[in-house]
């Protein structure tokens, strides 16, 4: 899967660009202020010098960071008090802000004067003497009436979260009430503008320094022990399941030190002392340093971003690791240490256990595969696969931790074949039914196998290997060269497996139809399955599926954001990778990615039989229930589906 992800980069036509991406939790307030969902783009023309480029990159990526501190604040309850003063100098940066996005292109005069004879209808309703026709600014009406559609107009929101504020309902309250005067000085000023008068502004001289206040929290913070933090740790980040085991003993015995105080009440001092009290002779500094202080920093750097302690007492703890000494020239094995693990392995034969088992055949396939020990001793009877007659194993993040959290697909070498590695495989699925047996539940036990997915292609010499990255930038490339006004790329997101699903940020019937043209136009070379040179036609693609086409392929309507504005099924084939190390994929439209074979046996399911017409995989879950006496009507899924159950009797 390639998700299209990059720092600050120069393309092929001299334009400078980046991404960045908005976390899950804020989408969709950030959507709502700034109408961008995933991700927030970075461009600069082809004109601007590098190191321009890169303070503009800077600018730009600190200004989307306060943003979304400042969301984040909001969601946490985090807010600050105003006094006056303060109140009318956020008020007069609001000014600053408002009047510069306008000042350059003011637009028609009529357009101001117009918003600020509205402002003055609703003031006059809102809290006006009908005999004087005075306005009493400080009537309640005003508040309730106004002001919401003041904030809309002034887009508050958009301002308020750029600046990383956050405020409390009287501090808002406050702040309203010096912006009602600064919005009609910007419309007045923006008027004089409109008519062309561009004589300094004399209203900037009277605001007040505006100075950002750390915030403060509404609600009191309350207090996290190490366990508490570690366990929110786990929850936001992607730890591994290893790295999980060897970190929970640091955080239980360092909350067995706090004897009840929070995480961050440590003082430095302390912190380091109890880390240097770490060493023992059965704990050594190396891993005290790899793997205590590790985790230390790194749960502690993580609960200060979130604002969750106020600071990590062991970001600066270390203790001092001795260099070992060497007696080796490296860590790798030489040819006679090689030759004695793998004949030690050969000379295992009986592997019913696991430990055994292990002994016999990891060294081998390690040795052939360049796997690791720990993605090997993971592998599952499921991750033995045949592709087209070859034999596979499927390394994957589904079995446990992996190299770079990637899956791939490694063939088993000849030899490991004529060892007898498959029939070893195929023995210890057998051995489910045989403990089956021996509990004499044979008769009562229903058995389902089946597949999520498939892959394709089956057939090696089918595959040709396709990098999505330059034909999506290719395809950025051409539309700016068709469209130089435009400020963003034209693809805003791509995920590209055996299939090409693509999200657009201009979305008009000429964006669609050019990217569309595009595609199916675009020839190259790819590579086949030992790397050779490989050409390829229209991207890879034998149908090609735009806006409207793509929504009905899903059976939904184009404004779904969860459609892809261009949907594209996949030459049988072809595979969207940049590298060289897959020899199939799944997640297109191909036949053999979706089409499984699905095998039911024991207890009431009649011996042999064979049900030729198409079933479903979602089929299993109200048989299963069925098999067990419950209601599959029940689930949800059942009920809005109709799912129905396979005829197993």
């Amino acid at each position: 899967m390639a998700f299209r992800m990059a720092g600050l980069k120069r393309r092929k036509s001299g334009a400078w660009g980046s991404r960045k991406t908005i976390p899950e939790e804020v989408r969709p307030d950030y959507q709502a202020l700034y109408g961008k969902h995933c991700e927030e783009l970075f461009y600069a023309p082809a004109s601007c010098p590098p190191q321009r480029a890169k303070v503009l990159h800077s600018e730009w990526e600190a200004e989307i960071d306060s943003r979304i501190a400042a969301l984040r604040a909001k969601q946490r309850g985090e807010a600050r008090d105003l006094t006056q003063r303060e109140a009318h100098a956020l008020a007069g940066e609001w000014y600053r802000w408002y009047v510069s996005q306008h000042e350059d292109n003011p637009g028609q005069l009529g357009h101001w004067a117009k918003l600020r004879e509205v402002l003055f209808l609703l003031l006059e309703d809102a809290a006006g003497d009908p005999e004087t026709g005075e306005i009493d600014l400080e009537d309640p009406e005003v508040r309730e009436e106004v002001y919401p559609r003041l904030a809309d107009e002034a887009k508050i929101a958009q301002f308020l979260t750029g600046k990383g504020e956050a405020l409390t309902p009287p501090a808002m309250g406050l702040f309203l009430d010096a912006l009602l005067g600064e919005f009609l000085e910007a419309t007045d000023l923006l008027q004089r503008r409109a008519k062309g008068d561009y004589a300094p502004d004399q209203h900037l001289g009277s605001l007040p320094e505006y100075r950002k206040a750390a915030p403060r929290s509404a609600v009191p913070r309350p207090g996290k022990t190490a366990m508490q933090l570690f366990e929110d740790y786990i929850s936001a980040s992607n730890l591994a399941a290893g790295s999980v085991v060897r970190w929970r003993v640091v955080f239980t015995t360092l909350d067995k030190h706090l004897a009840g105080r929070d995480f961050d009440a440590l003082s430095d001092d302390e912190a380091q002392r109890w880390v240097a009290a770490l060493v023992t002779r059965k704990r050594s500094p190396f891993t005290v340093m790899t793997v205590w202080v590790t985790a230390l920093k790194a749960v502690g750097k993580w609960a200060v971003k979130q604002r969750l302690i106020a600071r990590n007492p062991f970001a600066d703890c270390s203790v001092s690791v001795p260099k070992k000494t060497r007696h080796r020239e490296t860590k790798a094995f030489s040819t006679e240490e090689i030759r004695l693990i793998l004949t030690s392995a050969s000379a295992i034969k009986n592997t019913r256990r696991p430990a055994m088992a292990a002994r016999r055949w990891v060294p081998w396939i390690c040795a052939y595969s360049g796997a690791r020990a720990g993605e090997i001793t993971q592998l599952r009877g499921q991750d033995v696969v045949e592709r087209d007659g070859i034999g596979a194993l499927r390394i994957t993040p589904e079995a446990g931790s992996v190299k770079t959290r990637v899956a791939r697909t490694v063939p088993l070498h000849e030899h490991l074949i004529a060892q007898g590695f498959l029939d070893f495989v195929n023995a210890k699925v057998g051995a489910m039914m045989e403990a089956i047996k021996a509990r004499n539940l044979q008769d009562s036990t229903t058995i389902v196998l089946s597949a999520k997915h498939g892959q394709s292609p089956d057939t090696p010499s089918a595959l040709t290997r396709i990098p999505d990255g330059p034909i999506i930038e290719g395809l950025d490339e051409a539309w700016e060269a068709a469209h130089p006004e435009a400020t963003e790329p034209l693809v805003a997101f791509s995920i590209d497996d055996d299939g090409m699903l693509i999200w657009l940020h201009d979305r008009s019937p000429e964006a669609l139809a050019f990217a569309k043209q595009y595609l199916l136009a675009h020839d190259g070379t790819g590579n086949d399955i030992n790397g050779a040179p490989k050409p390829y036609t229209s991207s890879g693609l034998s149908k090609l599926y735009a806006g409207t086409e793509a929504a009905e392929y899903f059976g939904t309507s184009v404004t779904d954001p969860r459609v892809p504005d261009l949907f594209g099924i996949a030459q049988y084939g072809s595979v969207y990778t940049g590298k060289q190390g897959k020899i199939a994929e799944h997640g297109g439209a191909n036949p053999q990615d979706r089409e499984v074979p699905l095998v039911v046996s024991g207890g009431p399911v009649e011996a042999g039989a064979v049900r030729s017409q198409l079933v479903e995989t979602t089929q299993i879950a109200p048989t299963i229930l069925r098999l067990l006496g419950l209601d599959p009507g029940a689930l949800e899924a059942v009920q809005i589906e109709g799912t129905e159950e396979l005829d197993v009797r």
